[in-house]
């Protein structure tokens, strides 16, 4: 039961951030997504599977 309470603090808190940190927050997310994606792309190309 803390544990929920806990993580819904921790939710609460997030909810109250600024645009612009949310703004940030979703760049940052994305760009660790678009980095792994270029990483297995460039991996796949490495070996051979994808040809460029």
């Amino acid at each position: 039961m803390l544990a929920n309470a806990e993580l819904g603090y921790i939710w609460n808190q997030g909810s109250a951030m600024t645009p612009e940190q949310e703004l940030m927050g979703g760049l940052k997310i994305a760009g660790t997504a678009g980095l792994f994606i270029c990483l297995v792309l460039a991996a796949l190309a490495l070996t051979g599977q994808v040809p460029l």
